[in-house]
């Protein structure tokens, strides 16, 4: 309940130049203490509250609130999300940079593919920023570039009415409570011309499938069985693209401004003496991981802050901070001119 409250605050909240409604569907919750709060939030707050009479799931109740916006263009957003300023203006400007944009996503910390630091895992937010501050980052470095996705990722997903009128609705019939539904409904935009663009500057906060917490594996299992028979080739797509990681360079830059931010900060309150020292291992854990973990908690607490460049898995390597999981990589052989540059700052 906390979460839900939470994300209609944060929409009414977001300041946005783009004229826009809020409709927020109650699918026919079960939580009574939900249904009380919602009815009594609604008579303080401008937003239109729905209730359906029974549960359609995410599929039939995603397809009211599109009819009942006639005309226009739409924004699906999960009851677990919390959104930054400008988020709706952000999205937009992306959509409408390129005329055959169909469908935006923005970054997140839980979306999978379009998901922040790490790449395809559930991320908790970085500690010591909000949506806001992340936003804003993500903006300052990649503005309004974008790359195509194999498909949008439902838990923010900007459509353009156009292509509501191209190629029809959300399949309600064949996916039922949910999932598999944004997927096929990208594939069919792409077949009818459609881009399904990552908006690269644009970030969105997820907790992530609350409201399938309990039989989440069960609505997977069936779904992609049934996307993979229609679209043979999409699982080999999305797993080539996991692979070629065209959104790297794009969280690069995101880690790359705030390491340059955080090392301002600490020199500007003299919590850093001199530079950074670099240590250059492999991952492979053991003894020398624990000598250099020590040594740089040790020099963390002089002063004295590390750098960790560490072979990966695929050949490539990573750039990270003593302390943080996450970190900057790059291609060896095409990054490498970057990766020095970055190590030279």
């Amino acid at each position: 309940m906390e979460e839900t409250i939470g994300c209609i605050n944060s929409a009414l909240n977001a300041k946005n130049k783009t004229p826009h409604r809020i409709i927020v569907i109650n699918d026919a919750s079960p939580n009574t203490a939900l249904t009380v709060a919602l009815r009594s939030h609604v008579q303080d707050h401008s937003y239109v509250l729905l209730e359906n009479a029974e549960n359609l799931g995410f599929v039939g109740t995603i397809n009211r609130g599109i009819a009942l916006s006639e005309d226009r263009d739409v924004i699906l957003l999960n009851s677990d999300t919390v959104v930054p300023d400008h988020w709706i203006d952000q999205l937009f400007a992306v959509a409408y940079s390129d005329p055959i944009i169909g469908t935006v996503t923005p970054f997140s910390n839980n979306a999978t593919i379009c998901s922040y630091p790490r790449f395809c895992q559930d991320n908790a937010i970085l500690a010591g920023h909000d949506v806001n501050t992340l936003n804003r980052i993500f903006f300052e470095v990649n503005g309004i570039s974008n790359i195509d996705i194999p498909t949008a990722h439902g838990f923010c997903m900007l459509i353009k009415r156009a292509v509501v009128d191209n190629i029809g609705y959300f399949d309600h019939q064949k996916w039922g409570k949910g999932y598999g539904e944004e997927n096929d409904f990208s594939l069919r935009a792409e077949k009818h011309g459609w881009r399904n663009a990552m908006a690269l500057g644009t970030f969105v906060q997820h907790h992530g499938s609350v409201s399938f917490a309990g039989n989440k594996e069960e609505f997977i299992k069936k779904n992609l069985k049934i996307l993979e028979g229609m679209y043979p080739d999409y699982t080999l797509r999305v797993l080539q693209f996991i692979k070629n990681d065209p959104v790297r360079k794009a969280r690069n830059a995101v880690t790359r401004a705030l390491l340059k931010r955080d090392e301002s900060t600490k020199k500007r309150t003299n919590k850093r003496v001199g530079r950074n020292i670099l240590f250059i291992t492999l991952n492979i854990g053991g003894g020398t991981s624990v000598a250099t973990s020590s040594l740089s908690s040790q020099l963390a607490r002089e002063g004295v802050g590390t750098l960790y460049l560490t072979s990966q898995p695929d050949g490539n390597w990573r750039l990270s901070k003593y302390g943080d999981d996450h970190g900057m990589d790059y291609c060896h052989k095409s990054e490498f001119p970057q990766l020095m540059a970055d190590l030279r700052a």
